[in-house]
């Protein structure tokens, strides 16, 4: 397995955007995509991912990210992400939950 998590100084309306291209070009169900979470934070918003295997981020970076982006009008300049890789120990995941669904709610 293979994890991420991408800090961008971006607001969470950009990935909110890029999220919903996404969606649009490859649906919810990514080949070798176990985990995603995003969260705004006091920077922008942060992003984590674990995938069964580095090559399957890979391809899709390859091939569905860069479309997505485009039609997002989003542009990640680099000097705004920060990317810590790292290795799963466990990851669970009992039921999918998918805030684009629900009224997201801030923490109290």
């Amino acid at each position: 397995m293979y994890g991420y998590t991408m800090r961008v100084a971006q607001d969470i309306e950009t990935y909110h955007a890029l999220h919903r291209e996404v969606i649009g070009l490859a649906g919810t169900d990514y080949d070798g995509l176990v985990l995603h979470f995003a969260a705004p934070t006091a920077e922008g918003f942060e992003l984590t991912e674990v995938w069964d295997s580095k090559d399957r981020l890979d391809a899709f970076n390859r091939e569905v990210l860069p479309v997505a982006a485009q039609a997002a009008g989003v542009t990640l300049d680099p000097a705004e992400v920060q990317v810590t890789e790292f290795v799963p120990a466990v990851v669970i995941t009992p039921q999918p939950y998918n805030s684009d669904d629900r009224q997201a709610t801030e923490p109290a």
